[in-house]
C-alpha cells in the first residue's frame, strides 16, 4: 500500500463508517485519557476543604488593561473535618471546563482532551464541619 493510499484510509473510514468509528472512539477515549482517582487518606480524619475566592479593593491590578481590575487571590484551606462517607467529594479543580478550555489553548490542543478532568474528585468534603472533638488533638496551622 501506498503513502498516499495509506493517509487516505482514516477518512475513508470516517465517511463510509462514522458509525463504527464513533463506537471505536466511545470505547478507546475512557482508555486513552482515564479518570484517574487519588488513594484515600491513611490517616484518621475526614478532609474539609474550604475555597475562598478575595478581593482587596483598596489595591489596583496592575497586570491588568483594565484600570478598575482589583487585585484577586484564590486560597483553598484543608482541614481535619467531621464527614461521612457518603458525602459528595470536592471536585479536583473548581470551574474545570474553563480551567481546560484555557489549558487546551496555551498548548495548541483540542479542549476536549482535558474535558474528563471535570469528573475528577478528590477525598474532601466541601464545606465540612471542622472535626474539633476527636481524640482531643490540638491542630496546627501551616503556611
Amino acid at each position: 500500500m501506498s503513502a498516499i493510499a495509506t493517509a487516505r484510509l482514516p477518512r475513508a473510514l470516517v465517511q463510509r463508517h462514522p458509525l463504527l468509528v464513533f463506537v471505536g472512539l466511545t470505547f478507546a477515549l475512557p482508555i486513552i485519557l482515564p479518570i484517574f482517582r487519588f488513594p484515600p487518606p491513611s490517616g484518621p480524619y475526614a478532609i474539609g476543604t474550604l475555597t475562598y475566592h478575595w478581593v482587596d479593593a483598596d489595591r489596583p491590578e496592575i497586570f491588568r488593561a483594565n484600570p478598575q481590575a482589583r487585585r484577586e487571590l484564590m486560597v483553598q484551606i484543608w482541614y481535619p473535618a467531621m464527614g461521612a462517607q457518603s458525602a459528595p467529594r470536592a471536585p479536583y479543580m473548581a470551574d474545570a471546563d474553563a480551567v481546560m478550555a484555557a489549558f487546551g489553548r496555551i498548548h495548541a490542543k483540542p479542549a476536549f482532551i482535558f474535558g474528563h478532568f471535570t469528573y475528577v474528585t478528590t477525598n474532601t468534603i466541601s464545606s465540612a464541619p471542622l472535626d474539633k472533638y476527636k481524640n482531643q488533638v490540638r491542630f496546627h496551622i501551616i503556611f
